[in-house]
Formats: structure tokens, C-alpha cells, sequence
């Protein structure tokens, strides 16, 4: 990937997140506008200091409420000391992800529920018979009955994301010989497809393709109180709960989680509670409105135990606690979250593994986030 599609991917993706973008100069590859809130962005393969003292002098000439570097490769310490001091947020963008949602989470979010269902267009309906990870079954306006393999339709998605657009005549070339007709009619019920124009073609609109939300057993979203339930999640107790009674926190292994449990957006703090064992642990406010996931549920996603450690999810909740408080713990990832206003509102729970090795579970976890929602959880940090 050259620069120019790194910049190109990296504004689809603020588009994604709500943000108006607009073409820029000067030391900024581009402004991202929303509620308010103009930031200077520019995206870059690599940094380096002269770069970061372009952007804030940029940011400064344009009068942006903020600077953000976006990268693909993670920053030396001595660029992020810089940035810190300029108070340039520092965001990671990998060149070879396009954040794109995975298909099978599109089929079971968008396709799955189209049974039962019949969809119309200018050549005639569709009845959707029957949806299966196998396939879609349909009956034309015609009575015709043919089904259609869900390998089509992965094929068709994967070019659209690869050129934007295939038309129905392409779509009918995966797969000789087989009823591929409807095929973009059912994938334009997906948002950001859409069919029309002459030939009939199904084009992708990178800027309003929503996130497909991660689902846990039974088709419920995971990044929910409900979905983490029924992956087995239990205690739900709140920082403040927690501080006052840890007791309750099993001493086995296991993976834990922190919940953002409050509706509307968060309120940042340039100072936050976090222990200074490490030194300080706060970082500028447009750090951390980078890292927040909108919408997102999920905060943060730790293991204990497992591999040669003794640790268990007991031991290691009450030092993310007592970092928390202030207190000289071991626990300097998930940082971020004692910057938040009403930290002692957030909800942990966790899962106990007793016959599991909770690396795997977290790293899945944190695999999927990533993949769906095409960041990390806003309190994991790469470090």
C-alpha cells in the first residue's frame, strides 16, 4: 500500500465514525469535522519529529481544535514524548486492514433474517425460503425455486470490497450453471450496498458500511451485558462496588472485562485517578477521544493466569482496582480507564477457566473487537 491509499483508507475509516472529511494542505492530509470538533489529521505510513511539528503548527494555522497522527506502525518513545508535549493524539491504523466487517458476521447480522421475507426490484420478487450457513433458497416471481450457495455470495462481497462494485453479469460468472439471479437484490439489503443503474450493478459505499456487531452463542451481540451472560460472564459489580468489597472476585484463572456502563458519551479527565508506579499514567484528552470505540460496550479485556503465572482473576482485578485508586500496582494497561468521569460506574465481570488457557479467550476476544469494530477496545493499548 503507498501512501496515497493509506491516507485514502485512514479518511474512510473517520468517515465510518461520523466524522465530515475535507481535503486539506499545509502539513494536514485532511480535517475531520463532527459535533463541533475540527481536527488536523494526517496520515502516514511512518513518523518522525518534523512531521509532529508541522501538524501542530498546521493544527494551529487552520485554528483545529486538535492534531491526530495516524500511523501504521507504532511510534518511537521519543515521538510519542513529542507528541505528548504538543498534545498531538497518536492513533494506530494497520495499512493492511481495511477495518472491514467479516462476512459471516454480515450474512448472520443482514441475510439470516431476510426468511420469510420477499424482496422486490424491476425484474420480479423474491421469496426467501430458507437462509442457512450453507446457503439461501428462494422462489422467483416465476415459481422458480433454486438455491444459491453461500460461497456466492462471499465471492460478490469480496470483490465489492476489492474494486467496489460487480455487476450482475460478474455476479453470474462465479458460479456457472447455478441460480445466482437476486443475488444483489439480497446483498443490497445489507447497508452500504446498494444495486441500480445500467447494467444492473451492486456498488459498495465504503463511508456508511456500519459495523456488524460481534455475537456470541444464540445470535445476541457480544458487546453487550446479554452477550457476555451468555458466553458465561458473571459478576457485573461496579468499580465502586468492587473497591468497597473485592471478596467477592473468584481466586481461579480466568478472562474479565470492563463495561462502560453509562448511556451517551463519556466525559474525559486530564487527570485521572491512575497510580504513578510507572510515572504519569494520564495522557492528553485527544488521545483519548482517538481510542474511544463509539457505541462500544466494551472498555477493556485482561486475562489471569495461565501459561507459568500464578495470578488469578482475583489477585489481578484488585490491582487494576488499586491502581485506580492511586496505588503504586502492577497493573499499568487499561491506564485509560481512570481518566474517564465516574470510573467507579464501570462494570467489571469475568469467566472463569479453570480447564482453559485464558490467553487464547482474550486474545479472541480482542481478534474479533478488532476485526468488527476495526480498533482496539478503547483501555488496550499495544505497550
Amino acid at each position: 500500500m503507498n501512501s496515497r491509499d493509506y491516507q485514502m483508507l485512514v479518511s474512510d475509516e473517520y468517515r465510518r465514525r461520523g466524522y465530515a472529511v475535507e481535503a486539506a494542505d499545509w502539513g494536514v492530509d485532511f480535517f475531520a469535522s463532527r459535533s463541533g470538533e475540527r481536527l488536523a489529521v494526517r496520515a502516514r505510513m511512518a513518523a518522525d519529529r518534523t512531521l509532529l511539528l508541522e501538524l501542530e503548527g498546521a493544527r494551529r494555522y487552520f485554528d483545529c481544535s486538535a492534531a491526530v497522527l495516524v500511523c501504521s506502525e507504532r511510534v518511537l518513545p521519543e515521538l510519542e514524548l513529542v507528541a505528548s508535549r504538543l498534545e498531538i493524539g497518536i492513533e494506530r491504523v494497520e495499512a493492511e486492514s481495511k477495518a472491514l466487517p467479516r462476512f459471516d458476521n454480515l450474512w448472520e447480522e443482514w441475510i439470516v433474517p431476510l426468511q420469510g421475507r420477499t424482496l422486490k426490484n424491476r425484474s420480479g420478487s423474491y421469496q426467501i425460503v430458507k437462509v442457512d450457513a450453507s446457503g439461501l433458497e428462494r422462489i422467483s416471481s416465476r415459481g422458480h425455486v433454486g438455491f444459491i450457495p453461500i460461497e456466492i455470495f462471499r465471492a460478490a462481497v469480496e470483490r465489492l470490497w476489492e474494486v467496489g462494485e460487480i455487476t450482475r453479469e460478474e455476479i453470474q460468472t462465479l458460479d456457472v450453471g447455478r441460480a445466482t439471479s437476486g443475488v444483489d437484490l439480497i446483498l443490497a439489503q445489507i447497508p452500504g450496498f446498494e444495486c441500480g443503474g445500467h447494467p444492473p450493478t451492486l456498488r459498495w459505499q465504503s463511508d456508511s458500511l456500519a459495523p456488524v456487531p460481534l455475537r456470541a452463542p444464540g445470535g445476541v451481540e457480544l458487546d453487550s451485558l446479554e452477550g457476555l451472560r451468555n458466553l458465561g460472564f458473571a459478576g457485573f459489580h461496579s468499580v465502586g462496588e468492587l473497591w468497597s468489597n473485592a471478596g467477592v472476585i473468584p481466586p481461579e484463572k480466568g478472562v474479565y472485562v470492563v463495561l462502560w456502563g453509562d448511556s451517551g458519551e463519556p466525559e474525559f479527565l486530564a487527570q485521572g485517578s491512575g497510580g504513578h508506579s510507572k510515572g504519569n499514567p494520564n495522557v492528553p484528552i485527544r488521545t483519548l477521544r482517538s481510542n474511544w470505540v463509539e457505541g462500544r460496550t466494551i472498555l477493556y479485556i485482561g486475562k489471569a493466569g495461565g501459561g507459568d503465572t500464578k495470578a488469578t482473576l482475583s489477585s489481578r482485578i484488585k490491582q487494576l482496582l488499586d491502581f485506580g485508586r492511586g496505588k503504586p500496582a502492577k497493573h499499568y494497561g487499561g491506564r485509560f480507564l481512570w481518566q474517564l468521569r465516574g470510573c467507579e460506574r464501570l462494570l467489571v465481570a469475568w469467566k472463569v477457566l479453570p480447564d482453559e488457557e485464558p490467553a487464547l479467550l482474550e486474545g479472541e476476544l480482542i481478534r474479533q473487537f478488532v476485526q468488527t469494530y476495526g480498533q482496539l477496545p478503547f483501555a488496550n493499548l499495544q505497550d
